[in-house]
């Protein structure tokens, strides 16, 4: 189990923020697993059980956290990517997969990282912040004390996967398949 506080936390106003670079989008930054996905230059990506958002216009999405209030970080990186980068290595991948691909799968693979076998949100964050590649991070939809990323393992990951994948059958068998 493993948890992560941030330094500073800078509350988030301007949309015009997340139209250059790379950002990190932790959704739901107060829950267990939170979600991640990321932008680069105005388009938002991301992988989730039933699908991915590709190439999203970061406004669509932004209305999505202010309509729902989700407590949403948004995380800097020292990186240089460019949509075509980023979009190939979201290509790889249908949907997310409990025991196979998580949300955070095609970020870990895009920074070049899967040999250090990062497998959750903190971890990431611990790693970067070590190689100075951790920018600043702006939250939106704070609550008072909020700090940081809670504790929860891998084992909660899979769960919170599982159980989207099991709703996910429920609601329209067709659409899931299993590759095992």
């Amino acid at each position: 189990m493993s948890e992560f506080k941030f330094a500073e936390i800078t509350p988030f106003s301007d949309q015009a923020l997340l139209k250059d670079g790379f950002y990190l989008w932790i959704w739901y930054a107060d829950k267990i697993p939170p979600h991640i996905g990321c932008s680069v230059n105005g388009c938002y990506y991301s992988l989730k059980v039933n699908g991915k958002d590709d190439a999203l216009q970061i406004e669509n999405v932004l209305k999505i956290i202010e309509k729902k209030k989700t407590l949403t970080l948004f995380v800097s990186l020292e990186n240089s990517f460019d949509d075509l980068m980023v979009r190939a290595v979201f290509n790889q991948y249908k949907h997310a997969q409990s025991g196979i691909s998580t949300c955070l799968t095609p970020i870990v693979r895009l920074l070049g990282l899967q040999d250090q076998l990062i497998s959750q949100l903190s971890e990431l964050l611990k790693y970067l912040e070590s190689e100075n590649i951790l920018g600043k991070v702006f939250g939106l939809n704070l609550t008072e004390g909020y700090q940081g990323i809670p504790a929860y393992g891998t084992e909660d990951i899979q769960n919170r996967l599982r159980n989207l994948e099991n709703v996910q059958i429920k609601t329209d068998p067709s659409s899931f398949s299993r590759t095992v």
